[in-house]
């Protein structure tokens, strides 16, 4: 069965929210950040994100040109959500109604751990 690994990015003094994140920059000169965030991404077979969360990629992920974003771009995304009408970045489903039954039911495939 595969694993639900979560990949989090904070700051100590709690300044990374609202608008920060929409910038997806300062953090990308940490070569230790990136290295193991690629690794992580590597290592997983699709990524779980909400509506807000596939917003807010959107924007920036398919216009990056960077071994992350290669990566993100490539994988399938599933995007849990009853509002969102339809999904342009490649590799999205659009996922609907029961939540848990669909993620057991992924967990229960073949391959690598899922990315939230």
């Amino acid at each position: 069965m595969r694993n639900i690994i979560e990949n989090v990015l904070v700051s100590l003094d709690g300044v990374y929210d609202g608008a920060a994140i929409v910038r997806f920059g300062d953090y990308r000169d940490d070569e230790a950040y990136m290295r193991d965030s690629l690794d992580q991404a590597l290592s997983c077979s699709a990524m779980l994100i909400g509506r807000a969360t596939y917003e807010l990629f959107i924007m920036n992920w398919p216009i990056r040109t960077d071994p992350w974003a290669d990566r993100i771009n490539a994988m399938p995304k599933y995007v849990f959500s009853s509002t969102l009408e339809k999904a342009d970045w490649n590799n999205t489903t659009i996922i609907r109604g029961d939540v848990g039954a669909y993620v057991t039911k992924l967990k229960q495939q073949e391959g690598h751990d899922l990315l939230v």
